[in-house]
């Protein structure tokens, strides 16, 4: 994610999302460049229970959907904020006896993806749909053909509502319920609400079987941003001396979450070499809004079967 209609922003960065884009959003078929296609799968808890943190409430009550002779099926779109959430909001859902897909790629915005939600809707067709979106304008499709620059302002918060809008109604039209998921503020972000928040719960309001929750809450304090929140119990505590009780859960470039080095991504999945514990709490708030809409619970064990799983694949 870079700050909000930057300036900052090479030809070669550019090029390089549009080509990847072309192989993993388009088709959305591809396991590489920021896709993951997760297959539904079971975690034993193995360490004591220890409940995660509760997200933020959402808006708007939509019924709860049943399907009838399989597992419901929940799927994530969305930016790098996306991508290092993924792995924990599938392990989530998956505990909670979900199918999860997710489709998530570095220095996007919705429009790249409205191909593949299309394809999606129409090949695996998800109960769910969590759209997270951050307000990246790097690809081709967030440059305005006047100008021939990217998108910034309240220029750029309107081609994400008409994407936002259109990504509804594809998925609505099929039966699909929604959830839009704001996200976190940058260190760089003028002070206060993310400029995609009212817009995306506005929105939400407006459209029926769609929800928003405010995911970056999740990670802020009073309501603006945060670079460290105590920790949570039964969470990998990391703060010393005068931050001792406290985790961080905004990367070093006040972008991201990863506290160290940006993470590695292999399969789609984004692994932070140190706990993150803002991917975690941001996995929370939109597994914790999407469950509910088919009748499901993140359980309990979730947190500490993460941070098993973290520890016995190289965390710790």
């Amino acid at each position: 994610m870079v700050p909000l209609g930057s300036s900052r922003r090479t030809r070669t960065l550019r090029t390089a999302l549009a080509a990847a884009l072309v192989v993993s959003v388009g088709a959305c078929s591809s396991a590489r460049h920021g896709t993951h296609l997760s297959a539904p799968r079971t975690v034993a808890p193995t360490v004591p229970s220890t409940a995660p943190a509760r997200p933020p409430p959402s808006t708007n009550t939509v019924p709860v959907l049943r399907p009838t002779g399989r597992a419901p099926r929940v799927e994530l779109f969305g930016d790098s904020l996306g991508l290092e959430a993924a792995g924990f909001f599938t392990e989530q859902l998956t505990l909670a006896g979900a199918q999860v897909r997710t489709r998530t790629l570095g220095g996007t915005a919705i429009c790249d993806f409205l191909p593949g939600i299309a394809s999606e809707e129409a090949s695996w067709h998800p109960d769910v749909a969590v759209i997270q979106f951050s307000g990246n304008s790097l690809t081709p499709c967030m440059t305005d053909p006047t100008t021939a620059k990217p998108y910034t302002g309240a220029a750029l918060v309107a081609e994400y509502r008409v994407s936002a809008a259109t990504a509804i109604g594809i998925l609505t039209t099929g039966g699909t319920r929604v959830v839009l998921a704001a996200s976190p503020t940058g260190r760089r972000d003028t002070p206060g609400a993310h400029p995609l928040t009212d817009m995306y719960r506005d929105l939400a309001a407006s459209r029926p079987g769609v929800t928003f929750v405010d995911a970056g809450a999740a990670v802020t304090a009073n309501g603006g941003y945060t670079d460290r929140l105590p920790c949570l119990p039964g969470e990998p505590c990391s703060g010393t001396g005068a931050e001792t009780g406290t985790n961080p859960v905004r990367a070093p470039d006040g972008a991201h979450f990863c506290p160290s080095a940006p993470p590695t991504v292999r399969d789609g999945v984004a692994a932070c070499a140190t706990w993150s514990s803002g991917a975690w709490r941001f996995a929370v708030a939109l597994a914790g809004a999407a469950a509910p809409l088919v009748g499901l619970t993140v359980p309990p064990t979730a947190l500490a079967d993460a941070v098993w799983i973290w520890a016995h694949s190289g965390g710790g």
